[in-house]
């Protein structure tokens, strides 16, 4: 195993956690040979340094507190930086049910209003399904806050 891609892949994940692709090809584009990553790989995952699951959790709690959004939207983040749709549809059915996911909207639709009381239905559902909420919640929420100018 490369001292040399240890090293570099360490002070890669020393600002931040990485997925596993995503470390892959920094590592890729630093030069180094596809053999020597996939052995500094196997040797940081059983460390338990690249782990995708926990770098998906992370990523959910972080949204949740930070950027609150959908599932849609998080989904396509995650898929984005290389997370296996599997790793991201288990993580995401356990930490933003469905109830969650429907209060963080119907809290952002809340908070729209709030500023702007005269906000029209379609500009608040085209924000929300913008921040990855599904139709179904939307309309829910618009049901919910009694908008009276929903559609």
């Amino acid at each position: 195993m490369s001292d040399k891609v240890m090293a570099a892949a360490l002070r890669l994940l020393n600002f931040r956690w990485y997925t596993e692709s995503e470390l892959i090809d920094r590592l890729n584009r630093k030069g180094f040979e596809s053999d020597e990553i996939n052995n500094v790989m196997t040797e940081l995952k059983s460390l338990g340094y690249v782990d995708d699951k926990r770098f998906v959790d992370q990523w959910v709690s972080q949204r949740k507190r930070l950027k609150p959004m959908g599932k849609i939207r998080i989904k396509h983040e995650l898929q984005a930086k290389g997370v296996q749709r599997e790793v991201v549809d288990k993580v995401l059915e356990e930490m933003l049910p469905q109830i969650e996911e429907h209060d963080i909207a119907l809290s952002l639709a809340d908070k729209k209003l709030k500023k702007n009381p005269r906000i029209e239905w379609r500009k608040l559902a085209a924000f929300l399904t913008r921040r990855g909420f599904s139709w179904e919640i939307v309309s829910r929420v618009g049901r919910e806050l009694d908008i009276n100018n929903q559609k």
